[in-house]
C-alpha cells in the first residue's frame, strides 16, 4: 500500500531571503526481487548423466622380478600408469598378497602360491569400473629347488662302459605312452658304444618323463628304452628338432666310429619311441655334434 505524505509550503523570511520548501506525496522505490539460482547439486530428471571423465584405464608396462618359485611370496613391483588405491593383482589367476599402490605408477605386492608353471598373465584391476591392465605372459612360475633323499634318484639309465656322451630334452606328451598333455620333457641320450638295457642298441637311450602334474617333488620317469640304429656305433651327441614339419620333434644323433649323422623320426602319436628312418653317412670325419637351422630362408 502506498504511504502518503502531506504537502506543505513553508515560507520564511530570514534577513530578507525567502526560503520555500515544497513537499509532495510520493511512492518509495520498490525492493527488487533476487533472480533464482538453480541447485546444481540436483540433476533434473530429463538431463542425461555424462560419463565420469576422470575414470582412466590403468596400464601395466613391467613387472620385476619376472620369475619366481611356485611356492609364492616373491616380492614384486609393477610399473605402469593410473593405478588407484584398492587395486588388485592377479598372476595366472592367482591373487597376489600385500598389494600396496605406492603411487599411480607403481604397485608392490607378493606373489601367491601357484601350481600353474611357466609364463603367466599379470592383471591389475582398479576395481572402479575401468578396464583392467594385462601384461601377457610376463611372469614365470617355476618349480623351485628340487630336493632328493640321500642316495636316491628319480631314474638311473644303464650307462654301460662308456657312459653318456650327449643329452637332449624332448616332449613326448603327444604319444599314447605318455599321460595326455603333461607337457614335461623326456630325456634322450647318446651313450657311446654301450649296450642299452642289456641289448645292443648302439648307445641311444630314451628316458620318458611320467610326471603327471606340476609338483614340488622330483619328476618321475619310466624305465629307459633303447632305440635301435643298425650299422652305426659310438653315439656322441643328440639334437632335437622337427625335421619334417609334421609337428613332432625328431632326434639327430652323431656317431663318430662310423662317420654318420642319424635322424630318429617320430612316427606320430601312436609310437612311444622314435624310429630310425634315415642315416646320412659318408663325407664326415668323426662328427661330434649338430646344429639345426633354416639355412636358405624357405
Amino acid at each position: 500500500m502506498r504511504n502518503k505524505m502531506f504537502s506543505r509550503i513553508t515560507m520564511a523570511s530570514l534577513l530578507g531571503i525567502g526560503v520555500v520548501t515544497l513537499a509532495f506525496a510520493c511512492d518509495p522505490e520498490p525492493t527488487p526481487n533476487p533472480t533464482p539460482v538453480a541447485d546444481l547439486s540436483v540433476i533434473p530428471a530429463d538431463m542425461t548423466v555424462l560419463p565420469d571423465l576422470t575414470l582412466l584405464n590403468p596400464t601395466a608396462t613391467q613387472i620385476a622380478p619376472a620369475r619366481g618359485p611356485g611356492a609364492g611370496n616373491t616380492a614384486i613391483t609393477i610399473t605402469g600408469t593410473d593405478f588407484k588405491s584398492g587395486a588388485t593383482v592377479m598372476i595366472g589367476g592367482v591373487a597376489a598378497t600385500n598389494v600396496v599402490v605406492v603411487s599411480p605408477t607403481q604397485i608392490t605386492a607378493n606373489t601367491g602360491a601357484s601350481t600353474m608353471y611357466g609364463p603367466q598373465d599379470v592383471v591389475v584391476d582398479n576395481k572402479d569400473g575401468s578396464t583392467a591392465a594385462t601384461l601377457a605372459k610376463s611372469y614365470t612360475y617355476f618349480i623351485g629347488n628340487l630336493t632328493f633323499a640321500t642316495g636316491a634318484n628319480a631314474n638311473t639309465a644303464v650307462m654301460g662302459v662308456n657312459g653318456p656322451r650327449g643329452i637332449s630334452a624332448i616332449d613326448l606328451s603327444v604319444t599314447t605312452a605318455m599321460p595326455s598333455g603333461n607337457g614335461f620333457p623326456s630325456i634322450v641320450a647318446a651313450m657311446g658304444t654301450a649296450n642299452v638295457m642289456g641289448a645292443a642298441q648302439n648307445g641311444i637311450n630314451l628316458i620318458p618323463n611320467t610326471t603327471a602334474a606340476p609338483t614340488n617333488n622330483a619328476p618321475t620317469f619310466v624305465a629307459t628304452q633303447g632305440i635301435g640304429a643298425a650299422g652305426v656305433t659310438n653315439a656322441i651327441s643328440t639334437t632335437v628338432a622337427d625335421m619334417d614339419n609334421n609337428g613332432q620333434l625328431d632326434v639327430i644323433v652323431t656317431f663318430q666310429n662310423t662317420n654318420a649323422v642319424v635322424i630318429l623320426h617320430r612316427m606320430g602319436a601312436g609310437a612311444p619311441t622314435p624310429t630310425l628312418i634315415n642315416a646320412a653317412t659318408g663325407g664326415f670325419n668323426q662328427p661330434s655334434f649338430t646344429v639345426v637351422g633354416d639355412v636358405n630362408g624357405v
